[in-house]
């Protein structure tokens, strides 16, 4: 793998595949005390165990990627696209029957072929993602305790239901049947596929007084908002009818994609600023030296800046359903811990100090926030992939603001992991056109019109393509021309020639 030569970012430090003396430069420092040796050829500078399991949770792809390439993530992880509870399950043709043991998180190694066609690609490529088909006949496996390897029948038929909820969800399943069955032979699970199709047999012929309402009712995570889901509707019905450009990503490699991220960050965290203060700043993210002295702005663009950046989270999405609310609740803890850590990962609550008011209208109330969420992602099921969903989850998370503070990055965050996560151009918000869209999302949740909020996304997303990362100091120059750090309510930027 390329660039494998004492790769640094932030604290981490590996050397797998770096010339000798680089390495034994690592070992010295690590033996006077500098670093701590977390596996063979990976180092972090903090001795904290607690510091070392949230970079390791932070890394993991990359991580694991050096030290087990060619590596699938694979049943229970793969459901829900991450590490659940410090578990981490990959398959392996060679090496498999062992436990690897990060602080933080415990890495079960178990037999299964590498990557088979659809199973997708993370960070550089040499860990992948089972492909959904993979995942789902890997769930049907014999569950072996509730802490084993598979998720079992009934979350297999979950995941089933909500394809099935789609408005093309009886051919979405056909679809998973016939990718299913050429998966079945090199994954050796033909049993497991008889039990799929039975499944979904059953799903596509279901009783007829079945209800069919709780598709988005969300109720595994308590209730749902009426009023937000039935817009929530609307809108998917909106943005279904509607034909979409596609514009591919730009920012595919280093350090174009590292400029991009902290291109999104700074415009995410700040408003107008002289071009050598962003610089500055700029450079001092890049060069790891903003940390938990800094000041609070910076530690804020850090945050936005590492889940901008860093695969998976920068170009994938929780799962549908429940699971949606966790992976959310993950995603801002990560992104408050530097900031204020005693609100990280917390969804809003009522405060119980405070006197009794009448309900705010239009505010989602505290204990519908997990299950219109989870009522929302269900929905987005039914929005074709890349813009249009990233325009809908948007929307939904500025809806329900699930959160006291960071709702609205998150929005931004999850809204270009999804653009990521189909190879299109991630969208920069620059200062000079964020007044416009915040105007014309809260005209869409006073009054329903998503058509200003759509029209301004789709012309920030071609602009965003059009832009040349591959120079950050060049970059900054074209854009001050441009006056995207003003602040002033101007005509849109256009695209540079």
């Amino acid at each position: 793998m390329p660039g494998l030569a004492a790769e640094r970012q932030d604290d981490l430090i590996i050397t797998r595949g770096a010339p000798s003396a680089v390495a034994r430069s690592a070992q010295r420092r690590c033996v006077a005390g500098e670093l701590a040796r977390l596996a063979p050829g990976l180092y972090v500078s903090d001795r904290d165990p607690q510091a070392q399991a949230a970079l390791v949770r932070e890394h993991w792809v990359r991580i694991l990627g050096e030290l087990v390439p060619g590596a699938v993530v694979s049943y229970r992880s793969a459901y829900g696209a991450a590490p659940a509870e410090g578990v981490l399950i990959l398959s392996h043709p060679s090496r498999f029957n062992r436990t690897i043991r990060l602080p933080g998180l415990r890495v079960a190694l178990v037999k299964g072929p590498g990557a088979l066609p659809g199973d997708a690609p993370l960070g550089h490529g040499a860990l992948h993602l089972a492909s959904m088909q993979r995942m789902l006949l890997e769930n049907l496996t014999r569950p072996r305790g509730a802490d084993g390897r598979s998720r079992g029948e009934a979350a297999v038929r979950q995941r089933l239901e909500q394809i099935l909820a789609a408005g093309d969800g009886a051919l979405a399943l056909d679809r998973v049947r016939s990718v299913a069955r050429s998966l079945a032979a090199p994954l050796n699970m033909s049993r497991e596929l008889v039990r799929l199709e039975h499944l979904i047999d059953e799903l596509l012929s279901p009783p007829e007084d079945s209800g069919s309402a709780d598709a988005a009712a969300g109720t595994g995570a308590g209730e749902a908002d009426p009023d937000c889901v039935a817009m929530l509707q609307a809108l998917a019905h909106r943005l279904r009818r509607q034909r979409w450009p596609r514009w591919e990503a730009v920012a595919t490699g280093q350090p174009d994609r590292a400029h991009q991220a902290l291109l999104e960050a700074w415009f995410e965290c700040f408003d107008a600023a002289p071009v050598p203060a962003i610089r500055q700043a700029c450079a001092d993210v890049l060069a790891g030296k903003v940390g938990l002295a800094s000041d609070a702005p910076m530690r804020e663009l850090l945050s936005v800046f590492k889940l901008a950046a860093s695969s998976p989270l920068s170009d994938s999405v929780p799962p549908f359903g429940d699971g949606f609310a966790q992976g959310m609740r993950a995603r801002h803890a990560l992104l408050m811990r530097l900031v204020e850590p005693v609100r990280a990962g917390r969804f809003r609550t009522r405060d119980p100090s405070a006197p009794a008011a009448a309900p705010v209208p239009g505010r989602i109330e505290p204990e519908r926030i997990e299950g219109t969420l989870a009522a929302g992602s269900k929905l987005a099921i039914e929005v074709p992939e890349g813009l249009a969903r990233a325009i809908f989850y948007s929307i939904l998370l500025c809806r329900v603001q699930p959160f006291d503070r960071g709702s609205d990055k998150l929005a931004h965050l999850l809204m270009n992991a999804e653009l990521s996560s189909v190879g299109e151009a991630r969208i920069v918000v620059p200062t000079r056109m964020r007044e416009r869209l915040q105007i014309a999302g809260e005209q869409l949740l006073r009054q329903g019109d998503p058509e200003r909020y759509i029209r301004l996304l789709v012309a920030l997303q071609r602009w965003s393509a059009a832009l040349d990362f591959s120079d950050l100091n060049r970059l900054l120059t074209r854009l001050a021309a441009m006056r995207a750090f003003d602040r002033a309510r101007a005509p849109p930027v256009t695209p540079p020639p």
